[in-house]
């Protein structure tokens, strides 16, 4: 969003048109935030968490648009691809929700972020589901900006991913402000509705050590 201000503005216009600002969207809005959803699945394919998927190794010989592959052959699926192939994405550098709107849309990059097969990630639907609530209301009652350096002036914004197996964005600067005083309590709303609870993390150190 801080790359992007114009689409925060329009997913912004979406809420306040569908929803107001008297609550906060809820997951069975979905189909009535269509901009929304796109901004997700963008999300998804512009940054994929997982580049490589997990390796799959074939039970049968095949020959796949001309190269012959034996059987026992492990495979490992280049997901980063799939979700940037400019035959399929057109600028797929570019963060576009819009590739996802219209009569004829871009592919759901949900059909390869999260593998395939008997090794499909099982949580998919609650990734899906819980990073749509939380983008639909952040954006609902945030307006998200670029850092600010100690005079004040904003940071140019250069977003780097880290390589890895599971690659993530380097830290950077952002200013998260409330929209307006009735968003602003919305917020302190969602702190007395859900208030802070002392997570399991604790619970896992002696099963991981």
């Amino acid at each position: 969003m801080t790359l992007a201000p114009e689409i925060q503005r329009k997913a912004q216009e979406e809420i306040d048109q569908v929803i107001g600002n008297s609550r906060l969207p809820k997951y069975s809005d979905k189909d009535s935030l269509p901009y929304i959803s796109a901004i997700v699945k963008e999300s998804f394919r512009w940054h994929t968490v997982v580049p490589m998927a997990a390796p799959h190794t074939t039970d049968a010989d095949d020959i796949v648009n001309g190269y012959y592959i034996p059987k026992g052959t492990s495979l490992l699926p280049n997901v980063w691809w799939f979700t940037h192939d400019p035959a399929v994405y057109s600028n797929p550098s570019e963060f576009n929700p819009s590739r996802f709107l219209g009569p004829n849309p871009d592919p759901d990059p949900a059909q390869y972020v999260f593998g395939y097969g008997r090794r499909i990630c099982p949580g998919r639907y609650l990734a899906l589901s819980s990073t749509w609530v939380t983008i639909a209301r952040a954006l609902a009652v945030f307006d998200i900006g670029k850092g600010v350096d100690e005079y004040g002036h904003e940071i140019e914004q250069t977003i780097k991913h880290v390589p890895g197996l599971v690659t993530r964005v380097e830290p950077f600067k952002a200013t998260f402000k409330p929209r307006s005083p009735q968003h602003e309590a919305l917020i302190r709303q969602s702190e007395e509705l859900y208030p802070w609870e002392q997570g399991d993390a604790s619970k896992l150190e002696g099963i991981m050590a």
